[in-house]
């Protein structure tokens, strides 16, 4: 339960079309529940990358959904 007024956070993103407002708004009830499923209809994979210059690894999850493809592919770099 929220101990305070409601909070909204207003922002934006920028696209080739132009900008989009986003606005998001904090809430004790989600309008739609989650339950985690463990089967995926695609396949996954941890990956690691030497660094060639040094002792550092670069660790990820490689997912794959079903098929021959050839598939587009999206690299998230968090941080």
């Amino acid at each position: 339960m929220l101990k305070h007024a409601p909070i909204r956070i207003l922002g934006t993103i920028a696209l080739l079309a132009g900008v989009i407002a986003v606005p998001l708004y904090a809430s004790d009830k989600p309008k739609h529940t989650q339950t985690p499923s463990a089967t995926v209809p695609y396949s996954q994979t941890t990956v690691t990358f030497a660094n060639p210059g040094g002792p550092d690894r670069l660790a990820g999850t490689l997912t794959v959904p079903p098929g021959a493809g050839p598939f587009p592919a999206i690299v998230i770099v968090p941080g």
